[in-house]
């Protein structure tokens, strides 16, 4: 059995890098850290993960200037894949 595919996205670095710790101790795989919404759409045209974990509170990069919620949305549209909102405050 395959690990899952995960995609983590989060504007702040030391962010990805505890998620990507745990979850590859965990014995899953990360397939990659996005900062933004829009990165984060880049990759899931590419290469599809199997679930999303997405930061509420990401600000700053995203596309139009939306926020972590609104980032969601863009996301839940363009793929069916489950996303799980995480936040650090």
């Amino acid at each position: 059995m395959n690990s899952p595919a995960i995609l983590v996205v989060d504007d702040e670095p030391w962010a990805h890098q505890a998620v990507r710790t745990t979850l590859t101790n965990l014995g899953n795989y990360v397939v990659r850290a996005a900062q933004s919404g829009e990165e984060a759409l880049k990759i899931l045209r590419r290469d599809p993960p199997d679930l999303i974990l997405i930061d509420l509170n990401t600000v700053g990069r995203l596309m139009y200037g939306t926020d972590g919620l609104e980032a969601c949305r863009m996301i839940r549209a363009a793929s069916d894949r489950p996303i799980i909102v995480i936040s650090d405050r």
